[in-house]
């Protein structure tokens, strides 16, 4: 969040439009938010907005954008697409949650802010 921004939501905004070249203002409506995280490697916290697209948009990534795919909502809650990760961290090798959509796979903070989504989906 920068001091110009009002709230998460302009945070979210800006920054979509900034890293995936998205005009959620143009283009989406605010849903709200989720509770905040914390990524386990900082001391910082997360809020995520949710916002509904009105439309399909075009993804340009920025270079702070590694990779990118669309998921359909009903893969990502279907549960169909839940795996493990097995990863290394120096000596330490662990298994982490994740989801796996073809060989793309999703783990870390986005699977911990798309498991709460499904979640929150799967009680409303």
């Amino acid at each position: 969040m920068e001091s110009d921004d009002l709230s998460f939501a302009a945070t979210a905004t800006r920054e979509t439009l900034e890293e995936v070249g998205v005009d959620l203002a143009a283009k989406a409506e605010f849903v709200g938010y989720m509770g905040p995280l914390q990524p386990r490697n900082r001391r910082i916290q997360v809020v995520p907005a949710i916002f509904g697209l009105k439309r399909a948009v075009e993804v340009v990534p920025s270079d702070e954008i590694s990779s990118h795919r669309w998921i359909p909502v009903t893969d990502l809650i279907s549960g169909k697409n839940r795996a493990e990760y097995a990863m290394e961290a120096g000596t330490v090798r662990r298994t982490v949650p994740s989801f796996q959509f073809g060989d793309y796979l999703v783990w870390g903070l986005t699977e911990r802010i798309l498991s709460r989504l499904v979640e929150i989906s799967q009680t409303t």
